[in-house]
């Protein structure tokens, strides 16, 4: 059923309820919108997610690795996602844990200098990868360019991985290669329209 090249994979979510749409979440970045993709929805079928890892590394002109590159996302998420992904190029692969507003790689070393792929399964704001990009470098990783997701709802190309460093400027971004590329980044609660704000079901 998804098989073959030019798979339209916002189809593909839509269809297996990874894309859904309905009461307003409260997203990872901080922002709310009524549309959530749930990625457990593709984690539970492994073929499929297989496949999607596969053409996001096609995307991303990523072939074979050596075991000195390392994929590393954010915690549960990002375990899954970076595992695969090591799997089918021969990379490594870790994962950062979340603490006081940050995040470290408490269980992983790599010596300094090390090039790593920061990636995450859905991409909104950019704060999940500043945080694993901290903890990256904490460990003295280098941050490879782009940066790999699933899906970006960003509505742009690119992240600043260094929001806080002056002066600004595209030095400090990185290019974003996904698999389903969308405007949905959502709003800030303060500027969620009034028919959705009274939706506001759970949180994240």
């Amino acid at each position: 059923m998804f098989e073959g090249k030019g798979t339209d994979w916002l189809k593909v979510f839509t269809d297996i309820g990874a894309r859904k749409q309905g009461p307003v979440w409260k997203l990872a970045s901080g922002m709310y919108s009524d549309i959530e993709y749930d990625m457990w929805r593709v984690y539970e079928r492994g073929k499929l997610y297989s496949r999607a890892c596969r053409d996001l590394l096609q995307k991303a002109s990523i072939g074979r690795l050596s075991p000195a590159i390392w994929f590393v996302g954010l915690e549960r998420d990002g375990i899954a996602l970076a595992l695969e992904l090591s799997r089918q190029t021969g990379a490594s692969a870790g994962f950062a844990t979340k603490r006081k507003g940050g995040a470290e790689l408490s269980d992983f070393t790599f010596p300094s200098g090390t090039d790593v792929y920061l990636v995450v399964d859905v991409h909104s704001a950019g704060t999940t990868f500043v945080r694993t990009r901290e903890a990256v470098e904490q460990r003295g990783g280098n941050v490879l360019d782009p940066v790999l997701a699933i899906v970006n709802r960003s509505g742009t190309d690119r992240v600043c991985l260094w929001p806080n460093t002056r002066p600004t400027g595209y030095f400090h971004d990185r290019h974003i290669v996904s698999l389903v590329e969308t405007n949905e980044p959502g709003w800030r609660l303060e500027d969620c329209p009034p028919h959705l704000k009274n939706n506001i079901r759970r949180y994240t």
